[in-house]
């Protein structure tokens, strides 16, 4: 088959898909929005070279397709990253976490410094409950309770809204004030010096889903000394008993006094 008869079949093809257009245009198969005929086309075609809009048209077609193109990239890369698990994208995962939790921490961090300002002028039962919701519940507990040596102390002070548990010991939970059982808790024993034993103080969780984003050297130093002087100041503010150091024979010894003598 010669070149001359090459051209001339394209040109039947040519002119055969053009009327086929017409045909299907003009019976309206396809709404003309989206096939509008061949002469429209043309007339369109016409105007925008006389006229100089057929740039800015174009222009924002390609834009259009374009801002597409871009979306479904970062769409279908985001998939295919997290499907085929590259290890140099995992890292970039850590480290974007890791910064979040961090930024999480200095938040924990800056609240618990607060709650030890506020314990530094805490003398009451109410006011006690009331900073520790407020710091603790944030920071990721559930609860705190009193072991049964601390919470004797107590007895003549009115409770609410700490809770007494079958076994002697003094509770309370942010969200559930009758809920008695938590999976994880953090001791802290509370004193005001080295002989000054006050009794355990527990921080409670009742889930471990999420992690604790706190620095525990200031929970376990400056938060417990704040609570421990501040529990004291609440029992000596009604006359309950506290605990004193005496000095015996070769070692420091702990009696029971009377705030009020």
């Amino acid at each position: 088959m010669s070149a001359l008869a090459w051209r001339v079949a394209g040109l039947v093809v040519v002119v055969a898909l053009i009327a086929l257009w017409a045909e299907i245009a003009a019976l309206k198969l396809v709404s003309p929005v989206f096939l509008p005929t061949p002469e429209r086309v043309w007339t369109a075609l016409e105007h925008g070279f006389l006229h100089a809009t057929l740039g800015a048209k174009l222009a924002g077609t390609i834009s259009h397709m374009l801002g597409g193109w871009l979306v479904a990239s970062i769409i279908g890369v985001a998939l295919g990253v997290q499907y085929l698990g590259y290890v140099e994208f995992s890292e970039l995962q850590y480290v974007w976490r890791r910064t979040a939790e961090r930024k999480r921490v200095i938040a924990n961090n800056v609240e618990l410094r607060r709650a030890v300002e506020a314990l530094n002028h805490c003398a009451d039962v109410q006011m006690l409950c009331g900073i520790l919701r407020n710091s603790l519940h944030s920071i990721g507990f559930d609860g705190f309770r009193l072991e049964r040596h601390l919470a004797e102390r107590f007895a003549d002070l009115p409770l609410m809204p700490l809770q007494r548990t079958q076994e002697g010991e003094l509770q309370l939970f942010w969200d559930d004030e009758g809920r008695s059982e938590s999976i994880w808790e953090l001791r802290l024993e509370l004193s005001t010096g080295p002989d000054h034993r006050l009794g355990r103080f527990s921080l409670l969780r009742i889930g471990v889903d999420s992690p604790l984003l706190v620095d525990f050297n200031l929970l376990s130093c400056e938060f417990r000394m704040a609570l421990s002087y501040a529990i004291l100041r609440t029992m000596n503010g009604h006359g309950s008993p506290a605990l004193l150091s005496t000095q015996g024979k070769g070692a420091s010894s702990v009696k029971v006094v009377s705030a009020a003598s």
